[in-house]
């Protein structure tokens, strides 16, 4: 090619392009690129695409969010309906109940608690501490779960995660004299004697009439030696609950030990008169006759203390072959 003609060649294209400037035409001829037209069209379809996929999602959201509240609202009436059916007796079909009020929304945390109150009804400890954890999950603020796990490890004897429990009512609610006692209890059983008793103190600082924290504080002087002062501990229980026949036959222990075994025997005859298959009473009875020198009587108590199933040592039997002849 002669070099004349490429650059009359190269003018041409040159004017070409010019040309076609002029025109608003800025893309070559015959390359398949696509014109300023075509490409803000395209960017339109684009965000139309993407506007229409954002109101789908949220559409998807909103119907989502319909649904469960729909299923919330299903699961609290359940919920209604299973403490109703429980409070007339029926827990297995309260367990039902609950069961679908969870299905229903597994974030109820009111329907959990019920499951394990009932559970602890039909005798189901572990699972009724499981469920009172995940009530405690779902709604850390919900005292009576911790309470009752509390109750709930203490069953099972697992006095330490009951004290923990029992800390935690303690912690949201200062002035729960039930959470005090029970706190007692379990240092009782573990043997911590003087932490027992400055619960019991709080609990009847609480609560005056709180019975069985009069009962067990007496129980825990009783041990200390302290005998006029659970003396008067046990008083109190009986005046706030007379019916109950451990009371009345501690009391008897308490006098017997001060050597009032008339005194004794008439809380023994309450006792029994509440309660007549408490071997243990019949044989405590028969010790403060046997102490009033009245043999005949004492022998009575002890045969029917051993009707009821109450085992004496060999040593006691010997004796009783002895005495009872």
């Amino acid at each position: 090619m002669s070099r004349s003609f490429f650059l009359v060649g190269l003018v041409f294209f040159l004017i070409t392009i010019a040309a076609q400037a002029r025109k608003g035409d800025t893309t070559l001829s015959g390359n398949g690129g696509m014109t300023e037209a075509e490409s803000e069209e395209t960017e339109d379809e684009a965000e139309e695409a993407v506007t229409m996929e954002t109101v789908e999602a949220e559409l998807q959201r909103e119907m989502e969010e319909e649904d469960r509240l729909k299923r919330v609202k299903r699961s609290r009436k359940m919920l209604r309906k299973a403490v109703k059916r429980g409070s007339q007796g029926d827990v297995t079909e309260a367990v039902a109940m609950l069961n679908e009020a969870i299905a229903l929304d597994s974030t109820n945390a009111r329907a959990y608690y019920n499951r394990a109150f009932a559970r602890t009804l039909n005798s189901d400890t572990k699972g009724a501490i499981k469920d009172y954890t995940k009530a405690i999950e779902l709604d850390s603020m919900l005292v009576s779960a911790y309470l009752n796990r509390g109750l709930s490890y203490a069953e099972v004897n697992d006095n330490l995660a009951a004290i923990s429990d029992f800390d935690k009512v303690i912690e949201q609610d200062s002035s729960n004299a039930i959470a005090y006692y029970q706190r007692g209890v379990a240092h009782y059983l573990l043997l911590h004697y003087d932490t027992a008793m400055t619960d019991y103190d709080r609990a009847l600082e609480l609560d005056t009439c709180y019975s069985d924290a009069y009962y067990n504080r007496a129980v825990l002087k009783t041990k200390e030696g302290r005998l006029e002062e659970a003396l008067a501990d046990y008083d109190l229980a009986i005046k706030y609950n007379p019916n109950d026949a451990d009371f009345y036959n501690n009391r008897g222990n308490v006098k017997y030990a001060l050597k009032k075994y008339k005194a004794a025997i008439g809380d023994y005859n309450k006792a029994l008169y509440i309660d007549d298959t408490m071997g243990r009473t019949y044989t405590n009875r028969g010790n403060a006759h046997y102490m009033l020198n009245e043999r005949r009587e004492a022998c009575r108590d002890w045969d029917k203390a051993r009707k009821q199933g109450y085992a004496f040592t060999e040593e006691d039997e010997r004796f009783l072959s002895k005495t009872c002849k």
